[in-house]
């Protein structure tokens, strides 16, 4: 999902196989993933930004809705 300003992408990823869900956010012109979650024995799924794409709120498999702020500039490269 693209974030408001077009600046980021959050999508969410299984690496280990076992249907444990983090949220990745990527910058929109390329560059490494950063794990916006982080949780091993938890699912994050379903993340919305808020209309300025300061905020995203998700679902989790501990039965919550979460919302976190994002700060993720030093994640943005320059695009060319």
């Amino acid at each position: 999902m693209w974030s408001p300003d077009g600046k980021r992408i959050v999508y969410q990823q299984d690496f280990g196989g076992g249907e444990y869900y983090d949220l990745f956010a990527v910058p929109g012109c390329g560059g490494p993933p950063l794990n916006l979650t982080d949780s091993p024995d938890v699912s994050e799924t379903s993340p919305l930004f808020s209309p300025h794409g300061k905020m995203l709120t998700l679902s989790s498999t501990d039965v919550r809705c979460w919302r976190i702020a994002l700060t993720l500039e030093p994640l943005t490269p320059a695009c060319s």
